[in-house]
């Protein structure tokens, strides 16, 4: 199974104590801390839908946490949860509303090479699509999470 790292902890007292025995091990891992019966929640993006890339390790995931009555939420943080999930929570006060407009714009040429060739820039056409079919590269994954989730094509 991948290694999934934890690299901050908010437990307080109580979550702290639950995962003790993992923390020993030479930093903490998901699969540790489910096994010590903590709930995890992540802000890493592949792990707000592993099915794509890593359909194995979703299933392991799901099975340990399954098996030790925890939940693994992975929540992404861009743009899953500032686009999606904030808009909704804070329009669940309104009585109404008429119309939502998220915007978001992103320069890669200014991002770290590492997600650059995670999205694909610099890619020709032709390179990037097979890429994408070949799952070597992801594009951007809400593309990919919504594509599944909404009767829309992915191109």
């Amino acid at each position: 199974m991948r290694e999934l790292r934890v690299f901050q902890i908010g437990l307080g007292a109580v979550g702290l104590e639950i995962v003790k025995p993992a923390s020993k091990k030479s930093g903490l891992k998901i699969v540790d801390c489910v096994k010590e019966g903590a709930n995890v929640i992540s802000t890493c993006e592949e792990l707000s839908y592993p099915f794509y890339k890593h359909p194995e390790l979703a299933k392991n995931l799901d099975h340990l946490a399954k098996n030790n009555r925890v939940r693994i939420l992975g929540t992404g943080i861009n743009p899953v949860f500032l686009m999606d999930t904030i808009v909704t929570l804070l329009t669940t006060v309104c009585q109404e509303v008429k119309s939502i407009l998220v915007e978001r714009v992103i320069d890669a040429s200014q991002r770290r090479q590492a997600f650059q060739r995670k999205i694909g820039v610099a890619h020709t056409e032709e390179e990037f699509k097979s890429k994408i079919v070949g799952k070597e590269i992801s594009g951007h994954l809400v593309l990919k999470t919504m594509s599944d989730l909404q009767p829309l094509s992915y191109k």
